[in-house]
């Protein structure tokens, strides 16, 4: 259940940050929705097994890599700071009774938990692949249009020459 609930609020984020993205809003996005995916890894850890459950180490370790790759280095630095922190609090409240992990997952709901995590990597790898291309189109684009204006000055210097030349001979 809290599985469903926490892929339902990412889900709906991420198309709700599609709206900003397209409106040209795409760091700003990408810091809310590291922000919103790491406030779910957390409910998942506290509310899950742990740092001995998936949520902890197979999450934080995505969330860290989109970080990095949504945000640059410091966000990369920044989320695996804070999901080291939630750690360190994990287990000094474990340590002190505080807090006690729920039970180990079932196989069932471990597989689960390991699709989800699959398919956000896969749908990061596709969207950072489309920008890549989208990048890569505006660059040959760019390119075409130089190329374009160095023949065009390159014909304007050698109309330049024939007529200097012709100038020169009367």
């Amino acid at each position: 259940f809290r599985l469903g609930i926490t892929a339902g609020t990412i889900m709906i984020t991420c198309l709700s940050l599609l709206w900003l993205e397209f409106r040209g809003y795409v760091r700003f996005a990408s810091q809310v929705l590291v922000i919103i995916i790491w406030l779910a890894m957390t409910f998942l850890v506290f509310t899950g097994t742990g740092v001995r459950g998936p949520a902890y180490l197979a999450g934080y370790l995505a969330l860290v890599a989109m970080s990095g790759l949504l945000l640059g280095r410091s966000g990369a630095f920044l989320t695996a700071s804070a999901s080291s922190l939630v750690g360190i609090l994990w287990l000094a409240a474990e340590r002190y009774n505080l807090w006690s992990p729920a039970p180990l997952l079932t196989s069932l709901v471990t597989w689960l938990i390991a699709v989800f995590f699959f398919w956000l990597v896969a749908v990061l790898q596709h969207f950072f692949s489309s920008q890549r291309q989208l990048a890569m189109r505006q660059v040959e684009a760019e390119l075409a249009e130089r190329r374009q204006a160095e023949q065009a000055l390159q014909q304007s210097i050698e109309v330049s020459h024939l007529i200097s030349s012709a100038l020169d001979l009367e």
